[in-house]
């Protein structure tokens, strides 16, 4: 299940809806809405996503949330043309380890990324469960 999967399943049945009542709401088939509840489908179209967030009651907050993890559940990933040949490289290492990646790992990727890419430079990121840590 995808981040955006797995809003869409816990809200609409927190909402006691079944998948062919929102998909007649959107306007699109029952399998659709299972396939993306699944993962096997990565929404892309805005309206859908913002006809799913209206029938399923989000508040703004829930609808930001919603839309991130739409965008964090795409299947596809098109690299930038001006990406380096490094960059290419990091990629196709990250897809082909993924799979053997478990969740404390991913966890430390994440946080390492968001430590880089935001700047932050002279704080340790520490992991108490194996007492990893590494220092920006």
């Amino acid at each position: 299940m995808t981040p955006v999967g797995e809003l869409m399943y816990t809200k609409r049945t927190h909402l006691k809806m079944s998948q062919e009542r929102l998909a007649a709401l959107v306007g699109v088939d029952r399998s659709y809405i299972s396939r993306v509840e699944n993962g096997n489908k990565s929404p892309n179209n805005f309206f859908f996503l913002q006809k799913c967030a209206d029938f399923l009651q989000l508040s703004a907050a829930e609808s930001l949330a919603f839309f991130e993890a739409a965008q964090a559940s795409k299947r596809l990933i098109r690299m930038p043309e001006t990406s380096t040949p490094i960059e290419y490289e990091v990629v196709a290492k990250l897809v082909h380890a993924l799979p053997a990646l478990n969740d404390f790992q991913l966890t430390y990727l994440r946080t390492t990324i968001e430590a880089l890419v935001g700047g932050v430079t002279g704080k340790t990121v520490r992991f108490v469960p194996d007492e990893a840590e590494v220092t920006m």
